[in-house]
């Protein structure tokens, strides 16, 4: 889990501070699968372990094979419907790891405004799905 440290009272300059936190033991639970949002290289790359099931950047939601999907990672309703989806054959969604960024390319504003943009989202739909208590 990372966390940012609170901005200073004077926002003008604003820093970010990314800070390590220990597991929770709900993170450690192995129950439920580990949703990876990103190319398989990044998998690759980052070492993930599990069950995964695995979602590439497309231009709309679709299963590509068994625990494999694409989605538009901006979109809120297609992430709605694959997290319901994911849930609906897979089970329980242990974590997310959000590796889109990592294949990103192109000028570094653009860049920002799309993964800020697509990180937004994701946690929008994530927030409304716990608050519900539900993938919907």
């Amino acid at each position: 889990m990372i966390t940012v440290a609170a901005p200073p009272a004077d926002t003008r300059l604003v820093t970010r501070e990314w800070t390590e936190l220990p597991s929770s033991p709900a993170a450690d639970d192995e129950t439920g699968v580990r949703l990876v949002l990103g190319d398989d290289s990044d998998r690759e790359r980052l070492g993930i372990d599990g069950t995964v099931v695995s979602v590439r950047r497309g231009d709309g939601f679709g299963q590509d094979a068994p625990g494999r999907y694409q989605v538009a990672p901006g979109d809120r309703g297609q992430l709605r419907s694959l997290l319901r989806a994911v849930t609906e054959r897979h089970g329980r969604i242990a974590s997310v790891v959000h590796a889109f960024p990592l294949a990103r390319g192109g000028e570094v504003a653009d860049r920002l405004l799309a993964i800020t943009t697509e990180l937004t989202a994701l946690l929008d739909v994530l927030t409304e799905s716990t608050a519900c208590g539900c993938w919907c």
